[in-house]
């Protein structure tokens, strides 16, 4: 179902939201940013609204900014479902994530243009149906659940 990266790349002013179909694909449709809305019964583009149980996410670009060069220490790790059977692990800054009635928000950095020191950041809303489990963490404990086996009888 929808891109390993966290959904459709979207031009600044566009929000895309992504369904699954009355046939299980996946299908995403683009509106106006400036039309979007959230309410506790879904995705509003104007008159228009997509209930919630039949949102995945919803994604949309921001303008390019400056890059932030400090690593964060704390941050969350969230599982989203994508069809596959792992699901799509996200990890991003504690103050990147935001929680609401009806979903969870994380701001993404997609692209790093180092020689002007500029990011491109995406903003996803997944609502709660779609997300598997987040966990509030440190960097250094992610690394070192990297490192440590997930099964006391696994080799390194």
């Amino acid at each position: 179902m929808g891109d390993t990266d966290g959904g459709p790349v979207t031009e600044v002013g566009t929000v895309v939201v992504s369904s699954v179909g009355p046939d299980g694909a996946w299908l995403d449709t683009a509106h106006h940013l400036a039309g979007f809305e959230q309410s506790e019964h879904g995705a509003v583009f104007g008159r228009l609204v997509v209930p919630w149980p039949r949102v995945e996410r919803i994604t949309w670009s921001l303008p390019p900014r400056e890059a932030e060069i400090e690593q964060p220490h704390s941050v969350v790790r969230v599982v989203i479902e994508d069809g596959s059977i792992d699901g799509e692990e996200i990890v991003v800054a504690s103050e990147r994530f935001d929680v609401t009635p009806w979903a969870a928000g994380l701001l993404i950095d997609d692209l790093i243009d180092a020689e002007r020191g500029l990011v491109s950041q995406r903003r996803i809303l997944v609502p709660w149906h779609a997300v598997r489990e987040y966990e509030r963490t440190t960097t250094a404990a992610l690394r070192i659940d990297e490192l440590m086996p997930s099964r006391p009888d696994a080799q390194l």
